[in-house]
């Protein structure tokens, strides 16, 4: 219903779709906590999108991070963000 949207729309929760600017010219840091499939491509279309519109003329370094823990296979999580 409309609470649980309003109350979606205001949350915060840091390192799921999070961006972080180190300070003016620095590095834009793209953090988020996906630990699926699912939530993997999710965020690889989230990051392609935000990499997409900050684009300038200048270089472009990307830089992923990837860890898991547990009985996850690897390979098939990172099927998501291959594209990018």
């Amino acid at each position: 219903g409309r609470v649980e949207e309003e109350g979606l729309a205001r949350t915060r929760w840091p390192g799921r779709a999070q961006v972080l600017q180190k300070g003016a010219g620095g590095a834009t840091l793209f953090l988020d906590g996906a630990h699926t499939e699912a939530s993997l491509k999710s965020c690889s279309e989230w990051f392609l999108k935000e990499t997409t519109k900050r684009a300038a003329s200048g270089r472009r370094v990307r830089v992923l991070l990837f860890n898991t823990t547990g009985q996850r296979i690897g390979p098939s999580l990172l099927s998501p963000l291959a594209a990018l």
